[in-house]
């Protein structure tokens, strides 16, 4: 019994510590057109043109690029965050909204600048606490002073070093601004602010392009990226394939 307990924990650390599935989707669509490895796909009613690709996945997300050509003689309004991704299996997933997104980053940042400034506050209260207690036991005014400073370089320490882990974590998160040109991941700040597809007017003979960014679902085989424009929907379907180290999953 004892060497089954052994089995059945090494077997949950295995496959704790096994690397995630890679997604890979493909245009079930006729195409030959390409753009840097990515293959286009491209639909429209006469008042819009969209082009889909897909452009890449990591273990959380699977992300498109979307250009969206104003066609008619007036403007309309994009919202990407209406888009969907519909599966012949598994959940729906709508789009990531933007904006949201950002607005729960930034008070995310917030709630951590607001703890390092209580951690910050308390440690000057204790150090200066401290001094008065020193100063009322009868120890010299001048070292009671000196006490002070020295609680006050304490805690204008730990808030340097606490901005300095927040700036490293920032970079461990992947929120800092890439370097070489590269893209961001979506759980980077910069691609949301930079990079993603966000609600945009385009004029006549006009055009805007970005990225949509969805959760993955790894359930389905065939997926299909739907996007409305004016009360009229583009779907666009995706056969998908996963694969882990050595061979492909389905």
């Amino acid at each position: 019994m004892r060497h089954y307990y052994f089995l059945v924990l090494f077997a949950f650390i295995f496959t704790s510590c096994a690397a995630p599935y890679v997604a890979r989707l493909d245009p079930q669509m006729e195409t030959n057109t390409y753009r840097n490895g990515e293959k286009l796909v491209t639909q429209s009613d006469g008042q819009a043109q969209l082009t889909v690709s897909y452009y890449d996945s990591s273990p959380k997300y699977v992300v498109f690029h979307l250009a969206v050509d104003n066609l008619s003689d007036k403007p309309f309004n994009f919202d990407p965050a209406t888009c969907l991704l519909i599966g012949d299996a598994g959940p729906v997933r709508k789009a990531i909204d933007p904006e949201l997104q950002l607005l729960a980053t930034d008070l995310e940042s917030v709630k951590e600048l607001r703890g390092d400034q209580v951690l910050g506050l308390t440690s000057i209260a204790l150090n200066v606490a401290g001094a008065a207690l020193a100063a009322t036991n009868g120890v010299e005014p001048v070292d009671a002073l000196f006490y002070g400073e020295v609680a006050l370089n304490t805690a204008l320490d730990l808030s340097f070093n606490l901005q300095n882990d927040n700036i490293e974590n920032e970079v461990v998160r992947g929120a800092a601004i890439p370097l070489g040109g590269a893209e961001p991941a979506p759980d980077s700040r910069y691609f949301w602010l930079d990079y993603a597809f966000r609600i945009t007017t385009i004029g006549p003979g006009q055009s805007a392009f970005g990225k949509i960014a969805f959760e993955r679902n790894d359930e389905a085989k065939s997926l299909s990226f739907k996007a409305t424009i004016e009360g009229q929907e583009f779907s666009f379907p995706f056969s998908q394939r996963l694969f882990k180290p050595g061979s492909e999953v389905r």
